[in-house]
């Protein structure tokens, strides 16, 4: 699979400033929704001469360790390499909760 195919949104750091281009909605935009079960794709464009990475924090979810036990929140997060003038892809997706699965 290339690089470019089935790119969802394309997110450009220029002159520290994030721009997301999101494919069907015409202009920039500032946020992003990735949406539930299905993979969204993204090219992080590092245009600075800076080394910076893109990172997506998916929220987060409490777990439990029932042989520990001890429980707490995790804060599931995907990232790009670290490189200047470079482009980084990412596949993000989010799963249904458990709750609306049965």
């Amino acid at each position: 699979m290339s690089a470019t195919s089935s790119v969802d949104t394309h997110i450009d750091l220029i002159d520290g400033k994030l721009v997301a281009s999101v494919q069907g909605i015409a202009g920039n935009q500032e946020t992003i929704t990735i949406p539930r079960s299905n993979a969204t794709n993204i090219v992080f464009r590092n245009m600075s001469d800076g080394e910076y990475r893109l990172v997506a924090s998916l929220g987060s979810k409490m777990v439990t360790d029932w042989r520990e036990g001890r429980c707490g929140a995790v804060h599931p997060a995907h990232c790009t390499g670290v490189r200047a003038i470079a482009h980084s892809r990412i596949s993000l997706s989010q799963q249904k909760p458990e709750s609306l699965s049965r």
